[in-house]
């Protein structure tokens, strides 16, 4: 409520008069429903934000000096945590005490312990989180007794999912193989995070709560045809910010299904999945309550769609489609529907996963499917753009947890012809089991002179090449 003064009324004396009157006032807040307040039932609602910061800073302090990309992540995390400790569209806090106190005092005739013992856990462990990242030189939050938040629930739900990514991706720091792809891939995903807080925290110095476009929200966005008018449809009249998973799902169907390949239409459902779980990096039940929660933020698609170099929703989709038909038809256990599948590939089709579920069947024993696979593998050294994307693909191969797996990949760079592996192989002739390390000595005589001069060394001496890649010499990366 707020007084307003109104002057057109006048005495007998012909003087002028004010008449206070009260008038409701509603908060300058255009566009901002039901689904962006930050508070409900008159405090701030606790999307476990603050837990989430701690986690990424307690984190950070394992790496620290060892990887100095980190740097960049640590300094985002403080501006942003300076942001949103401003409170700048939260309540002020005698505002908010005055309203809990208020609605409190409404229920006095409540037992109320069990609400008391819960807000004391929740102070205690704010508390315990404001404590530690004091002790790391960071600020601690302004009032103990109400949460971090951006002003916008949906926008605090986004980032704590976000910061959720960071801590999973700190955690795959450190565990490394012969090429340490996991590593690698981590630091650039953090990187990629980095520009989602950065995002987050423009947004929430600018307002959260006021109705936004996608493409006000990551202008970048407009970048990729279709897009923006997919979110659109996702979010309907919700937040801008983020959608379930089965809504995005739903719009995909609707919105791409006719336009799938003929061969994959029928395998609508498993595209749209498999390009969900690509965009959220994890897997989704396949039916069922659990997969209702799982979230898609506007965030990660754009981080998807940047990271591919996708300008095209349609054509991406499209090649998605040949992609997901190829892994399926190799699965298969009729022989010949996977000879049919591997007599001519899509281009499109012969990404990460399709390469992949190639290389695996270099061990199959059914000679016809193992010669077919060598020969698609064989047919990608004449086409350069190809054979790089096939060789990095294949070098993961060799960190994978599945002995059988790891003998694929060192077939799978003797077919390429990878002389830029032979240092890779080397590592495994050294350290793998009985049945890689013959794989890798097979693979390195096909490289020609020096692959078959790394073949003798391993043969006669352990200590004669340098071990690039021993544990003792990762302890800092190296591009």
């Amino acid at each position: 409520m707020n007084t307003q003064l109104d002057g057109d009324t006048h005495s007998e004396s012909g003087d002028l008069m004010y008449i206070a009157r009260r008038v409701s006032v509603e908060e300058d807040l255009p566009g901002a429903g039901a689904d962006c307040l930050s508070t409900e039932g008159g405090g701030p609602v606790d999307s476990g934000l603050e837990d989430a910061l701690g986690t990424v800073v307690s984190s950070l302090d394992d790496y620290r000096g060892q990887f100095p990309e980190l740097q960049l992540l640590e300094q985002e995390l403080k501006l942003l945590q300076a942001t949103l400790k401003g409170g700048k569209h939260s309540r002020s806090p005698s505002m908010v005490s005055l309203t809990v106190e208020t609605a409190l005092g409404s229920f006095d005739f409540l037992n109320t312990s069990d609400w008391e013992e819960e807000e004391e856990e929740k102070s205690d462990r704010r508390g315990r989180s404001g404590r530690s990242l004091q002790d790391r030189g960071w600020d601690c939050p302004s009032s103990p007794t109400f949460p971090l938040t951006t002003g916008c629930t949906p926008l605090d739900c986004s980032l704590t999912e976000h910061l959720k990514n960071c801590s999973t991706q700190l955690l795959r720091l450190g565990t490394f193989g012969p090429l340490r792809c996991g590593e690698m891939y981590a630091l650039d995903r953090l990187l990629r995070e980095v520009q989602v807080l950065e995002n987050i925290r423009r947004v929430t110095k600018d307002n959260p709560r006021r109705l936004r476009q996608p493409a006000e929200v990551i202008p970048q966005l407009g970048l990729c045809l279709g897009a923006v008018s997919l979110w659109q449809q996702c979010m309907g009249q919700g937040s801008v910010y983020r959608v379930s998973a089965e809504s995005f799902l739903a719009t995909l169907s609707t919105v791409y299904s006719r336009m799938l390949p003929e061969r994959s239409s029928n395998m609508a459902d498993k595209v749209f999945l498999c390009l969900v779980e690509r965009i959220l990096d994890q897997r989704l039940p396949r039916r069922g309550s659990s997969r209702d929660s799982v979230m898609v933020t506007l965030f990660q698609l754009w981080t998807y769609l940047e990271a591919n170099g996708i300008s095209d929703m349609e054509t991406h989709i499209t090649e998605l489609a040949e992609e997901v038909w190829l892994v399926h038809s190799l699965e298969s256990c009729d022989q010949d529907v996977t000879v049919h599948a591997l007599r001519r590939p899509a281009e499109s089709s012969l990404r990460r996963e399709g390469l992949h579920a190639v290389a695996k069947l270099l061990k199959d024993p059914r000679g016809k499917i193992s010669a077919s696979a060598s020969s698609v593998l064989r047919s990608l050294t004449a086409q350069p753009r190809q054979r790089e994307q096939a060789l990095v693909s294949c070098l993961e191969l060799l960190e994978d947890e599945n002995m059988d797996t790891r003998v694929c990949g060192c077939k799978a760079l003797a077919c390429l012809k990878a002389k830029e592996s032979i240092e890779q192989l080397v590592y495994i002739c050294r350290t793998d089991k009985e049945e890689v390390r013959d794989a890798a000595k097979q693979a390195l005589l096909v490289l020609g002179e020096e692959g078959k001069m790394a073949h003798r060394h391993v043969e006669t001496s352990q200590d004669s090449i340098p071990r690039l890649f021993a544990p003792g010499s990762m302890a800092s990366t190296a591009f």
